[in-house]
């Protein structure tokens, strides 16, 4: 009798080790962040010199080049008009560059940058696998992501913005979703399923970006940090 008491209590504790922990509701293991930087060039306009104060506005420009907007405040526009402009360079491109932040919980959730930057103009770019998030837990887990630092307050700053303000900047995970959709941009309590696993499994999924540049983005540097949580239930 006694040794089947013992027996007996073995396999409980044993069952009770092997199982996941007694918790309520979904708990955070780790999170990682990852960084788009977005500089933005303006598209520069050029006049043909006529008179004594077109030729000092023109001066005037040359003197002060673009990244100097404030010029355009000196550049007394009612001297200029559409007979002027010999020529206007389309929008050039916007170098995007991705940085990821070290994680010391790797193995259990990490983000693989596959193109370390890439350009974008005005009106709407995609970017195919443009990073790859790891994650595994041994009990059921799920991933979550939103902008980080975004708040509900509305408002906020190209490209990510804060709710409900829609953010510029859509994701899709490959083989999971099929249309992009607005990052979550309302804080941690807002966050949106990015994707999930079963206890022990693993995934690694591409995330497509699109980014829309509105042409009322001035020149000038833009970030947005999107983080990406584990959680387990």
């Amino acid at each position: 009798m006694i040794r089947r008491l013992i027996v007996v209590a073995f396999i409980t504790a044993a069952l009770a080790i092997g199982a996941a922990p007694a918790l309520a509701g979904w708990v955070l293991v780790t999170s990682k962040t990852v960084t788009v930087n977005i500089t933005v060039t303006p598209s520069p306009i050029v006049y043909v010199p006529g008179t004594p104060d077109h030729r000092r506005t023109v001066a005037a420009a040359v003197a002060h080049p673009a990244p100097h907007p404030e010029i355009f405040a000196l550049l007394r526009p009612d001297l200029l008009t559409p007979r002027h402009v010999v020529a206007q360079v389309t929008q050039g491109n916007i170098p995007v560059t991705v940085n990821v932040q070290a994680d010391p919980t790797a193995k259990y959730l990490h983000i693989n940058v596959n193109t370390p930057s890439f350009n974008a103009g005005y009106g709407t770019n995609t970017y195919t696998c443009a990073y790859q998030v790891f994650a595994y837990f041994p009990y059921q887990w799920k991933v979550d992501d939103f902008v980080y630092g975004s708040t509900t307050s509305g408002g906020g700053t190209f490209p990510g913005y804060n709710a409900p303000t829609v953010s510029d900047l859509a994701w899709l995970a490959e083989g999971l979703t099929t249309s992009f959709v607005p990052f979550a941009n309302g804080g941690v309590a807002n966050a949106q399923l990015a994707f999930s696993g079963n206890a022990g499994q693993t995934e690694t999924i591409c995330v497509d970006l699109q980014l829309t540049v509105p042409n009322t983005v001035g020149a000038g540097v833009y970030n947005a940090t999107l983080e990406y949580q584990l959680l387990y239930y």
